[in-house]
């Protein structure tokens, strides 16, 4: 609505593209099933994601997936979902006005308490100090 929020929308988006960009170039040293699991908890990351559903999605054996994507990312398929959760929930707390129990539901929490502990332990801040320090500014 001003120069300013149009600037700042801008600056996230660069960001944000050149971010994507990264996790794209870095994407090439992935198999094929590291790939697809990847995708889906992009396309799913609002819905509560389990190793066996991915072993389902990419036909894999859970525990074989959980040891190649370990391998390949070099972290754990349920830390990588919640980096992903966390990291979109950073961005609801900046850009948008949803509430934290709505981001929370819209996350798949199991419980807002927590989303809370595990938002702090990502960031070192609360949700709610988070949007206090951050609500719609570039950081």
């Amino acid at each position: 609505q001003s120069t300013a929020e149009i600037i700042s929308l801008h600056k996230h988006m660069v960001l944000d593209y050149t971010s994507r960009m990264s996790l794209l170039s870095k994407r090439a040293s992935y198999s094929k099933s590291i790939l697809l699991c990847i995708d889906y908890i992009y396309n799913h990351i609002h819905e509560r994601i389990t190793i066996n559903d991915l072993a389902k999605y990419t036909s894999l054996s859970p525990s074989h997936l959980s040891k190649l994507f370990k391998k390949e990312v070099g972290i754990s398929i349920s830390e990588y979902i919640r980096e992903q959760k966390i990291s979109t929930a950073q961005n609801l707390l900046i850009y948008s006005e949803l509430s934290l129990i709505e981001i929370t539901n819209h996350l798949g929490f199991a419980s807002q308490s927590h989303f809370i502990q595990t938002f702090e332990k990502y960031t070192g801040l609360t949700p709610k100090k988070y949007r206090d320090k951050y609500f719609r500014t570039a950081h």
